[in-house]
């Protein structure tokens, strides 16, 4: 919740539940919806759908991806900022934030920037260099945590990208979520127990 989310990992809740509770599995996979997918068909830095224009940096991805999934982490508490408060979107979704959620989060962030960066440098002193090293390592990991686990299921050539069309869908929701995921890694208890049993 909030404790682990906000305050632990300087993240936000209410951004997280607008992107992937409201957005992502209402819209799965749905180009122009789902706000885990680019938001235009053309000129993002990931080509992860079919629909999506080709373009020549592409052929790179696999290379440059690695890095930048590595830093989704700070990516998504930049977002929680500029997009979720700011401009209270996320992705192509409106947001509707509490009263208390500016509030919230100026002190929620604040204290993550406290623990996880002020106590390391200040209180125990660690040399800048040593410290930066360490951040950027646990940061990829979490990164890589997130950008792994969570895009396996949905970004792949096995799985469906409905579009959005004026008649609407063809489908109701459960048979679009069958449709846009697919389950990997069955019977292997190390990639079950990692990812949540999200596999299945």
């Amino acid at each position: 919740g909030r404790l682990t989310m906000d305050w632990m990992a300087g993240a936000c809740l209410t951004s997280w539940h607008n992107q992937h509770i409201i957005g992502h599995h209402v819209y799965t996979n749905v180009v122009g919806a789902d706000p885990d997918l680019p938001l235009v068909l053309e000129g993002d830095i990931r080509r992860v759908s079919k629909p999506q224009k080709w373009a020549s940096v592409y052929r790179f991805q696999h290379i440059y991806l690695f890095v930048l999934y590595g830093v989704l982490g700070i990516k998504f508490r930049i977002q929680d900022l500029t997009e979720t408060l700011w401009k209270q979107t996320n992705g192509p979704l409106r947001v509707n934030l509490p009263a208390e959620e500016p509030r919230r989060q100026l002190i929620s962030k604040s204290v993550w920037f406290a623990w996880r960066i002020l106590l390391p440098l200040v209180y125990f002193k660690i040399p800048l260099g040593e410290y930066v090293v360490m951040f950027l390592i646990a940061e990829f990991m979490t990164g890589y945590f997130l950008a792994f686990n969570f895009q396996v299921s949905h970004v792949s050539p096995s799985v469906g990208f409905p579009e959005i069309k004026s008649e609407g869908f063809n489908d109701e929701w459960a048979m679009t979520q069958v449709k846009t995921t697919v389950d990997y890694a069955h019977g292997n208890a190390i990639a079950t127990f990692l990812c949540g049993a999200l596999n299945y």
